[in-house]
């Protein structure tokens, strides 16, 4: 399973309509079902540099770039993410560099 830190900023459409933007959420939980891949976590985050930031969980990078492709297509938002990991996910990453 792939871990994906996302950081979201609303597209001029998202922002005039931000009233519906916890809605939107459950839209896109379906969409991520279709995928596999499962929305752990979402964090609104006004006044920051990004609207809002979640973790979600799929099977590889590819099947988590896939949705959020899909997730972009529907105009509200621009994603940004990067492959997370856990704590020992990390100290193997970093013995393989010894």
């Amino acid at each position: 399973m792939t871990t994906g830190v996302a950081f979201f900023k609303w597209t001029d459409e998202g922002r005039h309509s931000y009233r519906e933007t916890v809605d939107r959420l459950g839209a896109n939980v379906k969409l991520a079902e279709k995928f596999g891949v499962e929305i752990k976590d979402v964090f609104w985050t006004p006044g920051g540099p990004y609207d809002l930031v979640g973790v979600a969980v799929g099977p590889d990078a590819k099947t988590l770039t896939a949705f959020c492709l899909a997730m972009q297509s529907a105009g509200y938002l621009r994603v940004e993410w990067a492959e997370g990991y856990s704590p020992e996910e990390m100290q193997d990453l970093v013995a393989t560099g010894r």
